[in-house]
């Protein structure tokens, strides 16, 4: 016979699987966004290939400044596209091997642009891992609008095993205090 949970447990329960909600459509999202810098960064490069051949086959200069105009933006989005691709690659792998461990906001530094509605902060965050000295480890992480970090907050992070200077923070991790409540 199952026992009936308490209003209190029901919460948490909520709030978890909605944590991992968010999770997983910020993942997708990466994930989709990695996929469309590159999509339109390959179709950029094919409008650079089309006024550089022009540019040759009439001999116009407008044509392959043009040209370079798009070379310039095609590389400039398939960058992008590489950053976001990096960014879910290490994501996954430091949700499937990573080790948890808990770090403390040293400094942070606010972007001035969002990236995907979300607020860019840069955080200094001091890494506390067991068996290891307290080290520093520098990451900008996109936040929920209205989450400010505050020095000396804790936060939960995952540490790559292999090269402890790679850690995520770990937004679906509950944590007293850790998301602005």
């Amino acid at each position: 016979m199952q026992r009936e949970l308490s209003p209190e447990e029901v919460a948490q329960a909520r709030s978890a699987a909605l944590r991992a909600e968010v999770r997983d459509a910020v993942r997708s999202g990466r994930r989709t966004n990695a996929i469309v810098m590159f999509a339109v960064g390959v179709l950029f490069s094919g409008f650079a290939l089309a006024c550089f051949a022009g540019a040759i086959s009439t001999g116009e200069g407008g044509l392959a400044a043009f040209g370079a105009f798009w070379t310039a933006i095609a590389g400039l989005l398939l960058y992008i596209g590489v950053r976001y691709r990096r960014a879910y690659v290490l994501e996954d792998r430091l949700r499937a091997v990573g080790v948890p461990a808990r770090a403390v906001v040293v400094a942070f530094h606010e972007s001035s642009y969002r990236v995907d509605g979300q607020n860019q902060f840069r955080l200094t965050l001091q890494i506390q891992l067991q068996g290891r000295a307290p080290y520093d480890v520098v990451r900008t992480e996109s936040t929920r609008i209205g989450w400010m970090p505050v020095v000396g907050l804790g936060l939960p992070v995952l540490v790559d095993p292999e090269d402890p200077s790679k850690a995520i923070v770990d937004w679906s991790a509950e944590v007293a205090g850790a998301f602005g409540t």
